[in-house]
């Protein structure tokens, strides 16, 4: 990610994910300009779903991110509709250090049928009796 606006960081996924979230880094140090990131979550025709944008960041100023982390995350519950993250650097530096950490995507939890839960709860109860009659 050299140049702002300039080329993005595509991260595609072989099976599409309900959610996604990682801490961008800004490793560089640089003095002037800003510094801002947009993460944009895409669908399955590459078309934007959700957009994060970072807080501005001005250097020697509090909002910097000079050497901090700044943490997104997109959570589309069930729907594992995520098949890219695409991140860009909006800011108006000429060039930018990036570090990219904690990167967890996440898939939808596997509903259990509802048939397991009868049957779990049938065995329970049976094995409840069972004990009742020994007592």
């Amino acid at each position: 990610l050299a140049t702002a606006p300039g080329p993005a960081l595509i991260i595609d996924y072989a099976t599409p994910v309900s959610g996604a979230s990682a801490q961008i880094w800004d490793i560089d140090g640089h003095i002037g300009g800003t510094e801002q990131w947009r993460v944009t979550a895409l669908n399955a025709n590459r078309q934007v779903m959700d957009t994060i944008i970072s807080p501005l960041g001005l250097v020697n100023d509090d909002t910097s991110l000079d050497g901090r982390p700044w943490t997104w995350s997109f959570n589309h519950g069930l729907d594992h509709d995520i098949y890219a993250i695409r991140l860009e650097f909006i800011g108006s530096n000429a060039t930018v250090g990036l570090a990219f950490d904690n990167f967890s995507p996440s898939a939808p939890a596997v509903p259990l049928p509802q048939a397991f839960w009868l049957f779990g709860s049938g065995l329970l109860g049976m094995i409840g009796m069972a004990r009742r009659k020994k007592a």
